[in-house]
């Protein structure tokens, strides 16, 4: 008759086993991984920065930030859009959303702002 420790360790004995079985494949079969691309932040963006973004923006979400340094719900809505868009899949249909951060006090930032009616 087995003796209870014997009969408690088998399974382990039987798992190491197993393991040290683990066959590899060769070099010609490489693994496929497919993962989704991360999101970018793009501070302080110019209007080429923002061009570029919206141009090469295909089959991904652009969220388009207008701030002002003086401007105190901007601060603390900032730091939420960051998070936002730093964890993947967080858009409706799943895909990253880039941040394009655009400062208002700046020329181009005041030309966007303007062109997009932000107040």
């Amino acid at each position: 008759m087995a003796s209870p420790l014997r009969t408690a360790l088998r399974p382990l004995r039987t798992a190491a086993q197993s393991a040290s079985k683990v066959t590899t494949r060769p070099a010609l079969y490489r693994s496929f991984h497919n993962s989704r691309p991360n999101a970018a932040v793009f501070s302080k963006a110019d209007k080429e920065t923002y061009d570029k973004v919206l141009k090469e923006s295909t089959g991904r979400v652009v969220l388009v930030d207008f701030y002002a340094d003086w401007c105190q719900p901007c601060h603390m809505l900032s730091p939420i859009l960051e998070k936002y868009s730093a964890e993947p899949n967080k858009s409706a249909n799943g895909i990253p959303v880039d941040l394009v951060k655009i400062d208002t006090e700046s020329d181009d930032g005041q030309a966007l702002a303007i062109a997009h009616k932000v107040s």
